[in-house]
């Protein structure tokens, strides 16, 4: 998973080595004309909320899935793991174009 942070200050440190930065970001108010103070914006991907909603989901299912994940675990190992390619390639591409 990636996590972008932006918070519209540089990436290098602009002051001198030691000197902390007293003044506020500040950045111009194109419809008034004045100066406000920078606001942080966070953007969550699809994917983050969707990981962050099973995250909070019930784990009804944990026997289930662990049974599953078991099979598949074994099947893998004795080389018997055979998987559809056609779902495998639908789910690649949900996966990569999910958010554009």
């Amino acid at each position: 998973m990636t996590v972008k942070i932006h918070t519209g200050k540089p990436l290098i440190n602009t002051g001198r080595m030691g000197e902390p930065n007293t003044q506020p970001d500040r950045k111009e108010n194109k419809v008034a004309g004045e100066t406000t103070p920078a606001v942080d914006k966070v953007k969550i991907s699809s994917f983050a909320r969707e990981a962050a909603r099973l995250d909070r989901s019930e784990p009804a299912n944990d026997a289930a899935r662990a049974e599953k994940v078991a099979r598949l675990k074994q099947q893998v190992a004795d080389g018997s793991y055979d998987p559809d390619p056609e779902k495998v390639a639908k789910s690649l591409l949900k996966y990569i174009f999910e958010d554009r």
